[in-house]
């Protein structure tokens, strides 16, 4: 995908925000589409997991987060807040723009770690009533771990997408 221009932004009606995890896409995704009167969509929210009452941190397949996602995309405009591979080939003709916030290691994991220690201390609810825990965040499915996992395969350089 190539650049895009002022007119391309001004145009734009279905935005794709990407970065590591920390780096703000749900804060901006959702600020963008109250700005631009569009909907929002929060792909850990909509998309990947499944009622955290009944299965904690359990996500759904992804043949049915495919599917929730075409169904949640079926719209003229929205804001999405990332996307993973298992579905970008997928929709991307749709995307009118991708926004990737890039912002340095240092930054992401602070952020990231301020968010989840603050989720744990008042048991903030999230992504369809799952909860972060002292447990997890200690344990091999670590929000922490998952970061140092990811942040380089999901800076803009090494993220790919097909041309249009």
């Amino acid at each position: 995908m190539s650049r895009a221009t002022l007119e391309d932004v001004r145009k734009a009606k279905r935005i794709v925000f990407a970065g590591v995890t920390g780096s703000g896409k749900t804060t901006a995704a959702n600020l963008a589409a109250e700005i631009l009167e569009c909907k929002f969509i929060d792909y850990d929210e909509h998309v990947r997991w499944k009622d955290g009452r009944k299965d904690p941190w359990l996500a759904y397949s992804k043949e049915e987060q495919l599917s929730r996602l075409l169904k949640a995309t079926e719209g003229d405009s929205w804001t999405l807040a990332t996307l993973t591979r298992v579905c970008r080939e997928k929709i991307l003709d749709q995307i009118d723009l991708i926004v990737f916030l890039s912002y340095s290691p240092r930054v992401t994991f602070f952020r990231l770690l301020r968010r989840t220690l603050y989720r744990i201390i008042y048991r903030k609810e999230l992504c369809n009533h799952n909860h972060e825990s002292f447990q997890t965040l200690f344990s091999h499915d670590s929000i922490l771990l998952w970061w140092f996992r990811t942040w380089k395969k999901t800076s803009p350089a090494s993220t790919r997408f097909s041309v249009r």
